[in-house]
């Protein structure tokens, strides 16, 4: 009996060690795509700014064309 009482707490330790690693996995990725997210904002902000300077650029350039 005591045996069996053993192999059940081997095994139960071998299930929680598992479980860890697979939490750890899982956070790792989390914080991968967190990271993937923030990049692609980031490139979102630069596109946006330089849309609006081409616009700026673009409404300057009529003002111009309109005053000739």
């Amino acid at each position: 009996m005591k045996s069996l009482k053993f192999l059940a707490l081997a095994g139960l330790m071998a299930f929680a060690v598992s479980c860890e690693d697979t939490k750890k996995k899982e956070q790792e990725q989390v914080d991968k795509a967190v990271k993937t997210i923030d990049s692609v904002e980031t490139a979102i902000e630069e596109s946006a700014e330089t849309l609006k300077n081409v616009a700026d650029d673009v409404h300057d350039a009529v003002k111009e064309l309109d005053s000739i």
